[in-house]
């Protein structure tokens, strides 16, 4: 029984991680469209259902910090000091090195339209 409770629990999770998924992907769109909305031939409509629409899926951040919650926070999985500098800050540096310079750099360069060495 408590085999069959575990794995229903895995799988409920990765429903609402994938449902989150995809919820965060409309958000971002919606979010990106709503706020340059001067950038786009949007009606009125079509404003107010990207604007609702970015306001409907706000939940999608906050179910991904408690699946993390749930995973991380297992009573018998042990994590030590030594394995959150280790390990995870690892994990975090370098996904703001792959992923957050890269994309600081983008906006930087889009947003003074010009490309110079004192940019890195």
């Amino acid at each position: 029984m408590n085999n069959n409770f575990l794995a229903n629990k895995q799988a409920n999770l990765s429903i609402m991680r994938i449902l989150a998924t995809v919820a965060v992907i409309f958000l971002h769109t919606c979010n990106t469209i709503s706020n340059n909305a001067s950038n786009y031939d949007l009606s009125d409509s079509s404003l107010l259902y990207f604007t609702t629409g970015n306001y409907l899926m706000n939940w999608a951040v906050p179910i991904f910090l408690m699946i993390t919650g749930i995973l991380l926070l297992d009573k018998e999985k042990k994590i030590t000091y030594h394995d959150c500098i280790k390990k995870y800050s690892k994990r975090i540096l370098l996904a703001l090195i792959v992923f957050g310079i890269p994309f600081s750099m983008l906006e930087i360069i889009m947003t003074t339209k010009r490309i110079s060495f004192t940019i890195l």
